[in-house]
This record gives structure tokens, C-alpha cells and sequence, in this order.
């Protein structure tokens, strides 16, 4: 079975994988990577604006910031792909750069993978 963990605040999966885990903000993002410590993910998905949360906008770098944490005492995160799929050029430019700095492999994947929920 896949592992997969999804950041955004309003897409899904066009044709959801099994193991598929959701994050709509940053901290949910951060407690799944915490609670599966040391476990393999076959790819993560990432958004850079997560939207608002307690007034303050949210966005993916805190969880960057952690990916490259990790990394950086050699403990990473085992995972096989991120995809950073925001519309955000700046923020991807950003998330690519420091992602690829600490050795993971990151791709920009085709749009049409994931749709917007109705919220």
C-alpha cells in the first residue's frame, strides 16, 4: 500500500491512493510527520498558502523548515518524492531550493492530479 501525506488546505486527490494522509494547516502536517517518526512515505505533497488559522496566515514552511531540521542531522524524513504543487511561484521557488539543498528529490507535478474541494 502507498503512504502518502497531502498538505493543502482545499485540494484533494482527483482518484485518492489508500494510505493517503491529509494535512489542512502546517501543525497537522507537523504531528503526522512527528506521530510516523522514522517511517517511509512513498511521496508528499506540498502547498505553500495553507490559509488562515487563529487569525494569522498559515503557510508550508514551518514543515520545510522541519524536513530540512531533520536532514540536517542526518535523521531526514524517508520519503521517495516531494511534490510541491502550489500556485505560488515565490513560496515554490523557496520550498524547491531548500528542499533540494538537503537532498530530497522534488518534483512540480501536473495540476490536473489534484481538484479543489468544496468547502
Amino acid at each position: 500500500m502507498l503512504k502518502v501525506l497531502l498538505v493543502d488546505d482545499l485540494r484533494d486527490f482527483v482518484d485518492p491512493p489508500e494510505g493517503l494522509a491529509i494535512a489542512r494547516t502546517s501543525q497537522a502536517a507537523l504531528n503526522i510527520l512527528k506521530d510516523y517518526n522514522n517511517n517511509y512515505w512513498d511521496s508528499i505533497w506540498l502547498d505553500h498558502d495553507l490559509g488562515m488559522v487563529d487569525s494569522k496566515e498559515d503557510t508550508i514552511m514551518p514543515v520545510v523548515d522541519y524536513l530540512a531540521e531533520k536532514a540536517f542531522f542526518d535523521d531526514p524524513v524517508k520519503v521517495n518524492t516531494v511534490y510541491v504543487h502550489t500556485a505560488n511561484s515565490v513560496g515554490r521557488e523557496r520550498m524547491i531550493k531548500t528542499l533540494n539543498h538537503y537532498g530530497y528529490n522534488t518534483v512540480v507535478p501536473n495540476p490536473r492530479l489534484l481538484i479543489y474541494e468544496d468547502r
